[in-house]
């Protein structure tokens, strides 16, 4: 795609997804992971309360029994693991006071999502257009995916700590891991009824 059409479709999604109000379903019939090369088709859920789903996630992390994953983790690694997904969690509800003074204390997590807000304009609740290179990210709830070109999933080495935090999270049927953002460049889209090509 030339430099000129992928210009011209981002300023067509931006304009459509300032129509947006509330909540939006995004269809996606043919994205392409950047990642793994995988192609599949995905519905999503654009403007839903993120901060929403972090609580419902901090109250089933409150609940959930660390016990149930001993046989596949020592106590020590899953105690870790288990502070900083609620560390994490805690973050993302900080006030901002909250927050400043964790940034005053070089907390990481902080560090990152003010990274990650400096990179974006926010379009609405949902897109966001990268700085960088213009290119717009749709983020939102995973409603639905159809794989139509699978690919062989790729083994990760991760270290016991991070294994442990995933599986308290997966556990816990955590909301926020439904959670995506696709980066639009080459790929149809939907939303509010207008197909972009």
């Amino acid at each position: 795609m030339s430099t000129f059409k992928k210009e011209l479709k981002n300023e067509v999604i931006t304009a459509v997804a300032g129509t947006i109000k509330g909540t939006s379903f995004i269809s996606l019939p043919e994205y392409t992971s950047k990642g793994t090369g995988e192609v599949a088709a995905y519905t999503i859920l654009a403007g839903f309360s993120y901060k929403n789903a972090v609580k419902k996630d901090l109250v089933a992390l409150k609940n959930f029994d660390l016990n149930s994953l001993a046989d596949k983790f020592p106590m020590v690694i899953l105690n870790e693991a288990y502070k900083n997904v609620e560390h994490s969690l805690n973050v993302a509800l900080a006030t901002e006071k909250e927050k400043q003074l964790l940034r005053l204390q070089g907390d990481k997590t902080v560090m990152r999502s003010d990274a990650q807000i400096d990179a974006y304009t926010q379009i609405t609740n949902g897109v966001k257009q990268c700085k960088a290179d213009n290119l717009v990210h749709i983020f939102g709830l995973q409603i639905k995916k159809t794989v139509l070109v699978a690919v062989e999933k790729k083994v990760t080495k991760s270290r016991e700590l991070t294994l442990a935090q995933n599986a308290i999270k997966y556990a816990c049927d955590f909301r926020t891991l439904k959670y995506r953002t696709f980066i639009v460049e080459a790929t149809q889209i939907k939303m509010q009824g207008v197909v972009i090509l």
